[in-house]
């Protein structure tokens, strides 16, 4: 027995297992405990380490480490993240290899980024794959961390598979941080709940396409340039790089495009500028020409101006309007036009389009025209009978009965009365 005892190191006369009396904690270790309990006590109102399912990341981590560190020892606060925290806490068996690795100098740093880089390529490669109730689950979780860098591919990725986003999630997403970091697919959907944020997107826009010396230039120039000197409109449209970005920011969103006409029409109401005039038309036959935006037949769903516009368009290419063309213009024209607008807000809209300097310049050019061809035509004798029709067959211009009467009439004493005459002057 003395041998077994010598062998299992225990003194002779000592019972199995009994404790050394030198081995019994001393009273200075005793009180040596005291300090941490009295620091304990001291930090009872420290934030509480949460658990290991909670999400430090973002704003909320920035916060808690940052009360945490002033209210408690910080090495103290480390250790804890890391047992609540670590890899170790979610996947007990990894224990030892991280005692590994930091025998091999990697820090845990480095350690968690390459954990999180290859679960976050997992989850990116199953997204396609997962069901919409699953996506809709994920995105609730992971929608208040848009702005965590580590966080927004996933996020990004889930919202394209999503396609119309929950209202609740909208109003999240619109949070500084978020909406920073969201691609213009989401922000367009942000944009039909948040008006104001659409406004600061498309703003500056406009005031940039006022600014600009060659609109202005345009605007002032218009009835100085010939048709060959002039840039033809849909080129016009294709060059601006205000137009293009804000046909970006629209997409094939309807409610966006009404928006956009809906600031135009209040800035040239309080401002008067005609290039805001121009905008909306420019805007208008933007979406027209555009095949990626909308196509023709849905351009002419939302906008009630757009036939008026493209006739218009047409107009100003040819640097006149046509007979048929004037004609396709007079039945939006008010009281009588088949289809003239039937609210105040459709006739502002066309107005605007009609007060675009281009426009103005080509309807009052065609008009000067049409009355000069008149003129030449009541004081020149018609031989053929065909008078100046014969070159614009088909063009009528509404003139009052005491108009036509007294052009007839002008027209006849010129020519020492002639029947032909008056009827040259009826047409």
């Amino acid at each position: 027995g003395g041998e077994l005892g010598e062998e299992q190191g225990e003194e002779p006369g000592e019972e199995p297992g009994e404790e050394p009396m030198g081995d019994e904690p001393m009273g200075e270790e005793i009180l040596g405990e005291e300090p941490l309990a009295a620091e304990g006590e001291a930090n009872a109102d420290a934030p509480p380490l949460p658990s290991a399912a909670g999400l430090l990341i973002g704003e909320p981590g920035r916060k808690y480490v940052s009360d945490a560190l002033t209210t408690r020892d910080p090495k103290a606060v480390i250790d804890d993240m890391h047992a609540a925290l670590g890899l170790a806490a979610f996947v007990p068996d990894v224990a030892p290899l991280l005692e590994l690795l930091d025998l091999l100098g990697t820090t845990r740093t480095d350690v968690h980024a390459s954990v999180m880089d290859s679960l976050r390529a997992r989850l990116l490669s199953e997204v396609e794959r997962l069901p919409q109730k699953s996506i809709q689950m994920l995105l609730q979780r992971v929608v208040p961390y848009m702005g965590v860098p580590e966080v927004t591919p996933v996020c990004t990725q889930l919202l394209a598979r999503c396609g119309s986003i929950p209202a609740e999630l909208l109003q999240i997403l619109s949070e500084d941080d978020n909406y920073a970091h969201a691609p213009l697919e989401v922000r367009q959907q942000i944009w039909h709940v948040r008006e104001d944020l659409f406004r600061e997107a498309v703003f500056p826009g406009f005031s940039n396409y006022i600014a600009d010396a060659r609109n202005v230039a345009a605007a002032h120039d218009v009835l100085r340039l010939t048709p060959a000197g002039r840039m033809a409109p849909k080129r016009r449209r294709e060059t601006d790089a205000v137009v293009v970005e804000i046909l970006r920011l629209i997409g094939h969103h309807r409610a966006l495009y009404l928006t956009v006409c809906s600031f135009l029409r209040t800035l040239f109401v309080n401002t008067g500028h005609s290039l805001f005039c121009n905008l909306r038309t420019t805007v208008l036959m933007a979406v027209h020409d555009s095949a990626t935006s909308s196509s023709e037949e849905h351009i002419s769903q939302w906008d009630p101006c757009h036939r008026f516009a493209w006739t218009l368009d047409a107009a100003i290419r040819a640097g006149h309007a046509s007979t048929r063309g004037v004609r396709e213009m007079a039945i939006f024209l008010p009281p009588h036009g088949r289809d003239a607008p039937r609210s105040s807000i459709e006739l502002g809209d066309l107005a605007m389009v009609a007060r675009d300097p281009h426009a103005v310049h080509v309807l009052c050019s065609t008009a000067i025209y049409r009355l000069t061809q008149l003129l030449l035509a009541a004081a020149t004798p018609d031989e053929s009978g065909g008078g100046a029709e014969q070159g614009d067959t088909g063009l009528r211009i509404n003139l009052s009965t005491t108009a036509r009467a007294k052009s007839a009439r002008g027209a006849g004493s010129g020519r020492g009365g002639g029947s032909g005459g008056g009827g040259r002057g009826g047409r």
